[in-house]
């Protein structure tokens, strides 16, 4: 097996390699993404509640007088069950993604399992390949001893061919020349 031709078998492997180990990690990280987006939404909106809230108390502050305090205060008590309920939907929302970063990483165990009997697999293959290559090049050898061998009792062939050629062509001309003298003989 050439130089080449090796390095190109490497080079396939090597991407077929980078090939599946991407695929493998794909889930994981998107699923990972989509929880860092979520978790980054809720800090923007976590400020912007607190920020509202302290508008609106202080919105009221100004606007009541003291007699309405305890209505006033009724309206922290209401965006405080909202906090709560967003923070419920949040924890939520948190639990589920646990849950599926929890079945993406059995999926992922999986996976890593598929993808060693694979490479175990993949080893055999290539010990009978490289045996397979190893008999082919025996083979080439033997062909190439053989032609060479089949070259050379060809050309013996060939000489003695042309002997035999020259050798009837002498016997013809002896034998032309014995029914010549034999034909003279009888003549006379």
């Amino acid at each position: 097996m050439s130089a080449a031709a090796w390095k190109r078998h490497i080079i396939r492997q090597l991407k077929h390699r980078d090939r599946t180990q991407k695929y493998m990690y794909q889930d994981l990280i998107k699923s990972y993404n989509k929880l860092l987006e979520k978790t980054k939404l809720f800090d923007p909106l976590n400020e912007r509640l607190q920020v509202e809230f302290l508008n609106i108390f202080s919105d009221h502050l100004n606007r009541l007088d003291v007699t309405s305090t305890v209505h006033r205060l009724e309206d922290p008590e209401t965006l405080q069950l909202q906090h709560q309920k967003e923070v419920t939907k949040l924890e939520k929302t948190n639990g589920e993604l646990a849950v599926q970063i929890y079945e993406l990483g059995q999926n992922l165990q999986i996976k890593q399992k598929e993808l060693e009997e694979l490479q175990s697999r993949l080893k055999g293959v290539e010990g009978l390949f490289s045996g397979v290559v190893k008999r082919n090049v025996e083979l080439h050898e033997s062909v190439k001893k053989i032609t060479c061998e089949n070259t050379n009792i060809k050309q013996r062939y060939d000489e003695l061919l042309k002997q035999h050629r020259t050798k009837e062509e002498e016997l013809q001309k002896i034998t032309n020349d014995l029914s010549e003298a034999t034909a003279g003989i009888v003549k006379l």
